[in-house]
């Protein structure tokens, strides 16, 4: 749709990378780990998108904020809110498979990722079984930013907070990556930051 390639432009990405992306070569599995849902999540080949399964009332809800997504974007380019670069419906005989196109964020080698709601209750999983961590498993840590940075983040996790609630929406959450300086490649708004343990005085 028109929107999508808005959204694609606001992102500069070409079309023509897009769809060498999307459609040179088969896609790469990888299992839902990161949530309840049961979503399958698939990556292009070169990593730049992840394509994720969703139900037909998260695909409708998707289509009517669509609007107000673009516009918000276009507002406030250092949102930390997922970029969605396509959403399509796949009919294959009586079936449909309902998909969203995401940037994907956290290219390059991760050693470890965490799916952040800021609570405890039920958030912790085994990290063997596990590749996304929750908030009880991060809890030994702290995020070390540069001065300056930190009244930065809070206001865009704010904005975005509120753009959600405006929308009728919930159950979000902050997605950070964790890579060795060497191996960091993080394509996100964010950009990166130092993780460290914590002394037990700010645990």
């Amino acid at each position: 749709s028109t929107q999508f390639r808005r959204l694609r432009a606001l992102a500069s990405v070409p079309e023509e990378h897009y769809v060498a992306s999307m459609c040179s070569k088969p896609f790469k599995g990888q299992s839902g780990q990161g949530g309840k849902s049961g979503a399958l999540f698939l990556k292009t080949h070169d990593e730049r998108y992840i394509v994720k399964t969703i139900a037909d009332h998260e695909f409708d809800c998707l289509r009517d904020i669509l609007p107000n997504y673009l516009m918000y974007l276009e507002e406030n380019r250092a949102s930390l809110l997922s970029r969605f670069y396509g959403a399509y419906a796949l009919t294959i005989g009586h079936s449909t498979l309902r998909v969203v196109v995401m940037g994907n964020c956290l290219m390059g080698a991760q050693s470890q990722v965490y799916d952040l709601k800021g609570t405890t209750e039920d958030r912790w999983v085994d990290p063997v079984q596990h590749s996304v961590l929750k908030d009880t498993n991060f809890s030994p840590y702290t995020i070390l930013l540069e001065a300056g940075r930190v009244d930065q983040l809070r206001r865009v996790i704010q904005d975005d907070a509120e753009f959600l609630e405006c929308c009728g929406l919930m159950d979000y959450s902050l997605l950070v990556g964790v890579a060795s300086s060497a191996d960091a490649s993080v394509d996100g708004a964010g950009g990166g930051a130092d993780v460290i343990e914590s002394p037990p005085s700010l645990r």
